[in-house]
């Protein structure tokens, strides 16, 4: 299992095309695989790309409803 603060980063041979914002296709250039990408994968891809961990993108990621209900619990 990851930890929160473990960074994961694409690997250098993976190309990315982005598809009017909302989708992608990364391509891996060595074994020329290729993966489409919808909304929420592409988000995550680009705030791996820039270094976020992997509790920072969760927490970017989680639903509202989800942050309420922590907050609740906590009280």
């Amino acid at each position: 299992m990851l930890e929160l603060n473990y960074r994961v980063t694409p690997d250098p041979d993976v190309v990315i095309t982005e598809l009017e914002g909302k989708e992608a296709v990364l391509l891996h250039l060595g074994t020329k695989m290729y993966f489409t990408l919808n909304e929420t994968g592409l988000r995550i891809w680009q705030m791996l790309s820039s270094g976020l961990t992997v509790g920072e993108i969760s927490e970017i990621i989680k639903p509202k409803s989800c942050k309420q209900g922590k907050a609740l619990l906590q009280e």
